[in-house]
């Protein structure tokens, strides 16, 4: 798929996923209460609740590691009206994608002592290659850019290191805990998607990534 520029729409239609998904990764250690539901978590404004990928939806985990997972999906169109993040414009432009070609899932849990959480996000992009997933992912993490009325330490936190390896028996990039990030990060992509998994259970860690496709 050559690169090509977004349309208009794409850009009023981007949402602070990638942004989400680290904030997920720090939230998973900071607090490891049991995840609202998509329901709930639509009507407090934290995460939007949507159903819109239900084939990408059923990849993800209804249960790993004793970790009870909440899960949802949207499609690109779903993103109409969102904030506009540019990190997900620069993921998107990197793969040449509109968004229109583009779908998402998310799966949001914790235990049933309360005390260890994980999440998962699923990135699904018609017609891109995983290598490349995983590649501009990384790139727009690197890139990112305070957004209005924010310092760049609140927008973007400490820079995450990469380092390949296999976990579940995945092949997967790592991000090295740091003072931002302290929770595991991992990507993991196949086919035409990106999974990104965080757990403050390293076993469940392992677990989650051993259930994806």
């Amino acid at each position: 798929m050559g690169t090509r520029p977004m349309r208009t729409r794409s850009r009023a239609a981007a949402t602070g996923l990638l942004a989400l998904a680290l904030l997920a990764a720090v939230a998973c250690q900071s607090s490891a209460s049991p995840s609202p539901t998509p329901s709930d978590a639509g009507a407090s404004g934290a995460v939007p609740s949507f159903v819109g990928a239900p084939d990408l939806e059923a990849t993800l985990p209804s249960e790993a590691g004793g970790i009870t997972f909440q899960t949802f999906s949207m499609s690109g169109p779903d993103f109409v009206g969102a904030e506009i993040d540019q990190q997900f414009i620069d993921f998107l432009n990197g793969l040449g994608a509109d968004i229109d070609h583009v779908a998402v899932a998310v799966a949001l849990g914790a235990n049933a002592a309360g005390n260890q959480s994980a999440s998962i996000f699923a990135f699904q992009v018609e017609g891109a290659r995983a290598s490349d997933l995983t590649d501009q992912f990384k790139a727009s993490a690197e890139g990112c850019r305070p957004s209005s009325g924010a310092s760049p330490a609140q927008s973007c936190g400490a820079p995450l290191v990469w380092t390949p390896g296999t976990i579940g028996g995945k092949s997967v990039e790592v991000a090295e805990p740091n003072a931002d990030f302290p929770t595991p990060i991992a990507l993991y992509a196949t086919g035409d998607t990106l999974y990104f998994v965080s757990s403050t259970d390293p076993a469940a860690f392992e677990a989650i990534l051993a259930t994806l496709p």
